[in-house]
């Protein structure tokens, strides 16, 4: 049982490897060709147990997408791969006055695991993760002030979900204004995989 998952850890590894863009992980190189907030937080939970310095590449990367008021995103994209939808253009960031100007982003968030990530990083890292802690620090402490200020501001508790049918997710839809043009509400996810394999 030991072997099989050893030959199970190298096979992520591996796929991991096969991900990396040298900046941060594509979930899926055709599928998913951005960085996914979420995704990542895990991701660096992941490196943490044996390359903590791409772990700290990961998230950083991720942190430097984040806006001015706090936020986020949940897609930073990578301007290399045009060809998805929802596109940047669809969620209107670039009319925020806080979106970044590095960066296109989705306007929208994702549940908050990356405080769990940067800490498994520190206790990778140790003394080493210093310099890195005290920025994210900075970073999470942004995002947490943005989720209670405009997430909660009726302190009645925050709420996020990454289940695409949920309620949570179908209600607050309804209000987007799409771009012009923009006449399908079908991520490429929906559209290029078998319905099982997305949510």
């Amino acid at each position: 049982m030991k072997r099989e998952n050893e030959a199970l850890v190298e096979q992520a590894k591996a796929i991991l490897d096969l991900n990396w863009t040298g900046e941060c992980i594509q979930p899926g190189p055709r599928l998913y060709p951005h960085q996914w907030s979420w995704d990542s937080a895990l991701i660096a939970l992941a490196y943490a147990h044996y390359d903590p310095g791409r772990a700290e590449k990961e998230l950083r990367y991720l942190f430097e997408a984040q806006w001015t008021n706090g936020l986020l995103p949940q897609i930073v994209f990578n301007p290399r791969f045009r060809d998805y939808f929802p596109e940047p253009s669809f969620w209107h960031a670039k009319d925020s006055q806080h979106t970044t100007k590095r960066f296109e982003t989705s306007g929208v968030v994702i549940p908050t695991v990356h405080a769990t990530a940067v800490l498994a990083f520190y206790k990778a890292a140790g003394q080493e993760a210093k310099e890195f802690l005290g920025y994210a620090f900075r970073k999470l402490k942004a995002w947490r002030e943005y989720l209670y200020r405009d997430r909660d501001p009726r302190g009645r508790g925050s709420y996020t979900s990454a289940i695409r049918g949920s309620r949570g997710w179908t209600t607050p839809r309804c209000g987007i204004r799409y771009c012009s043009g923009c006449t399908s509400g079908r991520s490429r996810s929906q559209s290029t995989s078998a319905p099982i394999s997305t949510p």
